[in-house]
């Protein structure tokens, strides 16, 4: 059996399962919601599910993926709790109902014009990968090209540790 290596480092695996880091120019940029994001956020009762639902959308431009609620950079919540004018003590994140969460990345992925990483498009890319190996490129190369390949067709990015 072969043996497993590693292709990226502990602390780059780590960045990666982190939602990115933005200044203010940033924040401004990706948390500002498209159209279609816009008319879902008027049936939103709470500036929890508000800020909640913002900070995906925001994230995912900037990096193509989800993050857990529960990992938000405190500055992102802050910066959209202002925007909106919500108190930010009322803003719990870990109340935002995983199901609410998985319905609003699907509307997410829709709005976006992006194909969740499932099925089809899993084998799709596993496809690519065994290609990208044959070629015999170093792996850490392999793992670019590969992440390069999936943002190009519009792909979700999927987690590091994903099979």
């Amino acid at each position: 059996m072969p043996a497993l290596r590693t292709v990226r480092s502990q602390a780059n695996r780590k960045e990666s399962g982190a939602p990115p880091v933005f200044d203010l120019k940033q924040r401004k940029f990706f948390f500002t919601p498209a159209e279609w994001a816009q008319d879902l956020l008027k049936d939103f009762t709470t500036a929890a599910n508000q800020v909640a639902f913002l900070l995906q959308p925001g994230c995912f431009r900037a990096s193509g993926r989800f993050f857990s609620v529960a990992i938000f950079r405190k500055t992102d919540v802050e910066y959209l709790c202002n925007r909106l004018k919500a108190d930010r003590r009322e803003v719990d994140l870990p109340d935002y109902p995983k199901g609410s969460r998985h319905r609003h990345q699907a509307q997410i992925l829709k709005g976006s014009g992006i194909l969740p990483f499932e099925d089809d498009v899993r084998v799709f890319c596993q496809q690519e990968a065994g290609h990208l190996v044959t070629c015999q490129l170093k792996l850490h190369l392999v793992f670019g090209s590969l992440t390069d390949f999936i943002r190009g067709h519009c792909f979700e990015v999927p987690a590091y540790s994903k099979p």
